[in-house]
């Protein structure tokens, strides 16, 4: 009698489908995400008060994934919608969370 023995290693998938559904949740997860309009203006709200110098975290879409970074702003491009971090730009569009973690005022008072 002559058994193939490599069929007897062969996986098993004990709970069809469920690796095919966990892929699709996954692709799901990875669409950019449209905010309510509740959300989308006090988003706008902490956009109309960022400057330059503060320092922020923020949560944005960026080739079919969320990211998340820190930083100080450097310049903010109204025109483009675009907030320039040190090392990275950002399409205000896609931000989906932002948090000033502290502002750095300069005081134009000179004895």
């Amino acid at each position: 009698m002559h058994i193939n023995r490599a069929s007897q290693f062969m996986p098993f998938d004990s709970l069809k489908g469920f690796n095919e559904m966990l892929r699709l949740i996954e692709k799901e997860e990875k669409q950019k995400k449209y905010l309510d309009s509740d959300y989308q203006e006090r988003l706008n709200n902490i956009l109309i008060n960022l400057k330059a110098n503060n320092k922020v975290k923020l949560k944005y879409f960026y080739l079919d994934e969320y990211l998340e970074t820190e930083g100080l702003i450097k310049k903010i491009d109204k025109d483009n919608k675009l907030i320039y971090l040190e090392n990275t730009i950002i399409d205000i569009d896609n931000i989906i969370y932002i948090e000033i973690l502290y502002y750095i005022c300069y005081n134009s008072y000179r004895r």
